[in-house]
């Protein structure tokens, strides 16, 4: 007989979770301490949770059961664990030494077993910890935080038991932290054990180094033996049906792209013209899949696109509607309160598929529009967050091409391919189609004006859309800011020769837009930032504003100085009205409260050798404070300057993966800046004149003491 459902307590015994506790968790997914104990299960509901887990479906907590039933009646081997397991449970265990709230981080690369891993170790631990996973939408941290306390506390105040947390959304850690401490606090709840620890998965493109536990598409020896014995296992047991087995014989044959090659040959039958339903939402899927790992479709919307073959093929099931590509795909259902899920069996196969679609015509931005077309009309939230990934989100760069001012890509992977291998009118294309299928959200009409002024140089296409991303979310200081970026941008390209009044109605418009930004960014200083249901807290406070307009008044300096007339007037040696006439153009003087206030407030500071300027430091101030604008500039190397102050023990493992997370160096700097002690500066300093390619403006910077 099934046992009632239990959830661990802190001395190691069990507390039966009654309806009224279970009832309060709509977002976590908990795992009682005695799942499946005692319960009967259904041979065949069995058999297909473990095909659908071996075809590439996220693992359920039944297929940890099966496999310990399996293993401890001597009828099959154990389940599989990567190399990084024992690591990761020893720092979990690490982190319930310490009170309140902690968070661990399990990087990996897409489709190499980072989730399976997470879940084998909550598993394990559920004796342990009152373990969960973040199911529902990260949008209300308010409630997922309210959530945590109540499975801490599991309805009363003496139940106490610290909460395993399994989430994938690392955006939310920081903020998640705080709304729980201040749940604490409104419930006036005093915490005996370390209240949580948040275990996130972070998917990542290439390795990193460090001492966080990181899965990759290599397997160890070792993990190749148990691998090997996995799969003569699963051959006795299932036979032909093994060859479908995608997701497993992926990582058997340790990630083979022979195996993929072969696995996708279906696809060689894909052509330009005539495509059947099946083969459209085959190549929706595995765009989708390519370039969102994790992301999927419901099978309800999947029927629907068929809607009108209903009278050809009746009730199909959506099984027998994709044939022959079925096999690809896989239809899960993770947790029974929420449908049926729809995707790729594994990334590499949607990768390949992709590849294999473009070749017969089948175009990534012809996909993208029709999907956008097809399926994104009901705006649903989380595939409007699985487009704005694949159309926005930018990734860092490989080490050998991130030497420039920017670590990371200018735009989504998608949009980078699209552009490489179609053009970029296409890649335009597709961020115009999102901009006007997403009518309320600003982040497509700012990726489209990054890419109109970065990639194609239309500067006036650029300044309606950024203009039109500012309209839907107007209180944005990052939205805000590609305005200004715009008219920045514009100013440095212009055409030589270029006339005073155009170089001056530019700065102006640049200069207008920074500082409204800036006010902007004071506003929401300690406060939350909406980004379409995805609560993110601005933990550096936004200072492109302020940089942006930095480096508009140095533009205008560089472009003006060339000549004498003006170089007097910025030098403060006549006066703009005195000098129309030799100007040749009397309608500057429009412009003069604009030249008085770049003169008085910038050109100054930042051009030294002119006769006004003054050596206004406080001398009280450390170097590192006294040149922080120039360091936040014209510092790129900001992955070397924190792994020094890291090894130094200088800055907190929380704050060095917040400001690694950062996508400009110049952010990245600021947050390094921001509250660094008197002994980080001094560390800091040091750091930088020892850099090479940091001498000649550390030498600059001292020359000006």
């Amino acid at each position: 007989m099934a046992k009632l459902p239990a959830l661990s307590t802190a001395g190691g015994g069990e507390i039966y979770m009654g309806s009224e506790i279970r009832d309060c968790f709509s977002l976590l997914d908990v795992l009682c301490a005695n799942e499946f104990e005692g319960a009967s299960l259904n041979p065949e509901l069995q058999e297909q949770t473990e095909i659908n887990f071996y075809r590439g479906a996220p693992p359920e907590w039944l297929n940890f059961h099966i496999s310990d039933q399996a293993e401890s009646d001597g009828t099959g081997t154990p389940f599989i664990k990567r190399d990084g397991y024992d690591t990761l449970v020893d720092q979990i265990l690490q982190k319930r030494k310490h009170p309140g709230t902690s968070a661990i981080k399990l990087f990996h690369q897409p489709g190499c077993g980072g989730t399976t891993l997470a879940m084998k170790v909550l598993w394990d631990l559920r004796k342990k910890f009152r373990c969960a996973v973040l199911t529902g939408t990260t949008s209300d941290i308010t409630n997922i935080a309210k959530e945590v306390v109540d499975l801490f506390t599991a309805g009363i105040r003496s139940n106490q038991n610290t909460v395993l947390l399994l989430l994938n959304d690392e955006q939310i850690l920081e903020n998640l932290q705080d709304s729980i401490r201040m749940e604490f606090a409104k419930q006036n709840i005093v915490a005996r054990i370390p209240v949580v620890i948040l275990l996130s998965c972070v998917r990542i493109d290439r390795v990193l180094q460090g001492d966080h536990v990181v899965l990759q598409k290599k397997l160890s020896d070792s993990e190749k033996q148990k691998f090997n014995r996995k799969k003569e296992e699963l051959s006795r047991r299932y036979r032909e049906k093994c060859k479908t087995f995608h997701g497993f014989n992926i990582m058997q044959t340790d990630f083979s792209p022979d195996y993929i090659k072969q696995a996708c040959t279906i696809f060689s039958i894909v052509r330009k013209k005539n495509k059947p339903k099946k083969t459209q939402l085959a190549a929706f899927l595995s765009l989708l899949n390519a370039y969102v790992p994790g992301s999927y479709l419901l099978e309800s919307q999947c029927l629907d696109f068929f809607k009108h073959e209903d009278y050809m093929h009746g009730g199909l099931s959506l099984e027998d509607r994709m044939k022959p590509f079925n096999d690809l795909i896989v239809i899960f259902q993770q947790d029974k309160r929420f449908e049926k899920k729809v995707c790729m069996a594994h990334p590499m196969i949607a990768q390949r598929c992709i590849e294999l679609m473009a070749k017969a015509g089948v175009s990534r931005s012809d996909t993208a529009r029709n999907f956008l077309t097809c399926f994104c009309r009901d705006k649903d939230p989380y595939l409007l967050g699985f487009v704005k990934d694949m159309l926005t989100s930018r990734k860092p760069k490989p080490k050998e091409t991130g030497k420039d001012d920017n670590p990371t890509e200018r735009f989504s992977r998608l949009i980078l391919d699209i552009q490489k291998m179609e053009g970029k009118t296409d890649s335009a294309s597709v961020l115009k189609v999102a901009t006007k299928t997403f009518a309320q959200n600003p982040f497509f009409p700012q990726a489209l004006a990054r890419f109109c002024y970065i990639e194609l140089k239309y500067y006036n296409k650029a300044e309606m859309w950024a203009k039109r991303a500012k309209e839907r979310d107007p209180q944005n200081s990052f939205v805000a800011d590609t305005l200004g970026q715009v008219h920045k941008n514009h100013l440095k390209n212009i055409e030589h020769p270029a006339k005073p009044r155009q170089i001056l109605q530019l700065a102006q418009k640049a200069i207008k837009a920074f500082k409204h930004e800036e006010q902007l960014a004071e506003i929401e200083k300690d406060t939350d930032l909406k980004e379409d249901g995805m609560t993110k807290v601005s933990h550096v406070f936004n200072n492109r504003g302020m940089f942006g307009y930095l480096q508009v008044c140095n533009l205008v300096y560089d472009l003006l100085v060339k000549n004498e007339t003006w170089r007097d007037v910025l030098k403060k040696r006549v006066s703009m009205g005195s000098v129309l006439e030799s100007l040749g153009d009397n309608k500057l003087f429009r412009f003069n409260g604009l030249i008085n206030s770049l003169r008085d407030e910038i050109l100054t500071t930042i051009k030294p050798e002119l006769p006004s300027w003054t050596d206004t430091r406080a001398t009280e101030q450390h170097f590192v404070d006294r040149h922080q604008s120039a360091l936040i500039t014209r510092v790129s190397d900001t992955g070397f300057i924190l792994d020094k102050l890291m090894e130094r023990m200088l800055i907190s493992a929380e704050k060095y993966d917040t400001v690694r997370a950062l996508q400009t160096t110049e952010d990245q700097m600021s947050g390094i800046l921001q509250g660094l002690t008197s002994e980080g500066k001094d560390a800091l300093y040091e750091i930088l004149k020892k850099m090479r390619n940091m001498r000649a403006l550390i030498s600059e910077l001292e020359e000006t003491e």
